[in-house]
């Protein structure tokens, strides 16, 4: 699966953390990853929403994308230098599945740019989640 590999790279390989970084840098950082991952054109994107509505009708699927949702968490998490606890597993999981809508949306109305013309709106959306995620 090779929009699997290049999200992990995504995750792992292009977050600029130094590990000096306030909260807030930290949240800014994540919220622009964040807003690039929604808005960023990949080709790749299309088979992502083809992969999540195939899990329908392949419960299989559905193991790969709860599997990969954690690993992506804990990758996350040992990234920023903060613990991933049961308590704020849910707050992640949360923040993982409004990125997925929104990335989703992204994908199914790619023709307008009523989204991608948003960056700052965007940000302004995200950047409250990630920081709250980061601070409880």
């Amino acid at each position: 699966m090779l929009w699997l590999k290049k999200n992990v790279h995504f995750i792992d390989g292009s977050l600029p953390i130094t590990g000096e970084e306030t909260l807030e840098e930290l949240a800014e950082i994540l919220t622009r990853s964040s807003v690039m991952k929604v808005l960023g054109k990949r080709r790749e994107k299309p088979l992502y929403l083809m992969f999540l509505m195939e899990m329908l009708n392949d419960p299989s699927l559905e193991e790969v994308f709860y599997r990969f949702e954690n690993e992506t968490l804990k990758m996350i998490s040992k990234r920023v230098g903060w613990e991933l606890t049961d308590e704020n597993r849910k707050q992640n999981l949360f923040f993982s599945r409004v990125i997925n809508g929104l990335l989703i949306a992204d994908i199914i109305f790619s023709k307008d740019d009523v989204l991608s013309s948003q960056h700052e709106r965007m940000y302004n959306l995200l950047y409250p989640l990630i920081f709250d995620a980061l601070t409880n």
